[in-house]
């Protein structure tokens, strides 16, 4: 700038702007975009209440899920529990409640799910073609863990 003729002083003005303007323009963007973000979680939130709750038990650790699900049950939405025919690995939404998905349950891992889905368990009608079934990766852990949780109540077997 100094080579083109431009004041020294009016060139150090200039960059002094700059700095300062720098400094709130970014600041500035950042809260323009965290601003668009919170407004598009809104949205989803009060128009699709349960998709987005869903989504969000699927992003968050075990820690936080009894917060949440707090927070569905006190919005009217309903949870269903896990079931053994139409669970999927993570948290679903059915008829505008959700399904608590397989992955919430501790001591059932990825590769027992993926057995589960191979074999289909939606088409069996009772616990007995369940157990019919060749397993090899849903062990005794995996089966105390989900009638634990319940994923068989829907067959009349108790607890």
């Amino acid at each position: 700038m100094a080579k083109k003729g431009y004041d020294k002083k009016d060139v150090q003005t200039f960059l002094d702007y700059c700095r300062q303007f720098m400094g709130y323009s970014f600041n500035k963007s950042h809260a323009v975009g965290y601003s668009y973000l919170a407004m598009q979680t809104l949205y989803l939130k009060v128009y699709y209440p349960a998709y987005f709750y869903a989504n969000l038990l699927n992003t968050e650790a075990h820690d936080y899920y009894q917060a949440i699900i707090s927070d569905v049950v006190a919005n009217g939405i309903q949870i269903l529990p896990p079931s053994i025919a139409k669970s999927k690995y993570r948290f679903t939404v059915e008829n505008n409640a959700i399904r608590i998905g397989l992955k919430a349950l501790k001591g059932f891992g990825d590769k027992a799910y993926v057995e589960l889905e191979a074999f289909d368990l939606s088409k069996c009608n009772n616990i007995y073609e369940v157990l019919e079934k060749p397993f090899k990766k849903v062990n005794s852990k995996a089966f105390q863990c989900l009638i634990d949780a319940g994923a068989f109540d829907e067959y009349g077997i108790e607890r």
